[in-house]
């Protein structure tokens, strides 16, 4: 049986999970650690572990946004992977929020890319936005080209965007055109 629950910032599970956010995800594509355990304090974020059976077998960052949830970063470790789990998460978050958007980087970049698009197109995201920009997440890091899903069709890019820059990724107004 897979369950999600919540994780708290004094939780060695925290930490454990920050470690593995690490590995995963490269500079450009996460926040330092101040930045992410600042998360914990956010009352607009939900930082997820995944368990089944008696594993932690991932995690969840979820936004809270105007009206939908943003999943900034979504991971099932890699010797849980191919057992349908990631499918499953995604099931029990549509079943929870009707409008998610989450991104993910382009098909064309390598082959796991492509499989992940793949992978989120078959449990009904479609990309909205083909030529989208992360913000980078410092000053030291690089904005990033990636790919915008949701698994709505009435998405207003423009909406969701401005809500995911000044929101998620703390830009003004300005800075978005």
């Amino acid at each position: 049986m897979l369950s999600i629950r919540d994780i708290l910032c004094k939780d060695v599970l925290a930490q454990e999970i920050y470690q593995c956010y690490c590995r995963t995800f490269p500079p450009d594509e996460r926040r330092d650690e101040g930045q992410f355990f600042s998360l914990f304090v956010n009352e607009k974020v939900e930082v997820l572990s995944i368990h089944h059976k008696d594993a932690i077998v991932g995690y969840l960052i979820i936004w809270h946004l105007q009206d939908f949830v943003f999943l900034e970063h979504f991971e099932i470790f890699s010797h849980f992977r191919g057992q349908g789990l990631g499918s499953e998460v995604l099931q029990l978050l549509k079943n929870e929020y009707r409008h998610i958007v989450l991104e993910s980087e382009p098909d064309s970049l390598s082959k796991i890319a492509k499989k992940r698009i793949e992978f989120y197109q078959r449990n009904s995201f479609r990309i909205i936005d083909e030529n989208y920009i992360q913000p980078p997440y410092s000053k030291d890091k690089n904005a990033l080209p990636l790919f915008l899903l949701a698994n709505f069709s009435d998405a207003d890019k423009a909406v969701i965007k401005e809500n995911i820059y000044t929101v998620v990724y703390n830009q003004d107004k300005k800075s978005l055109t």
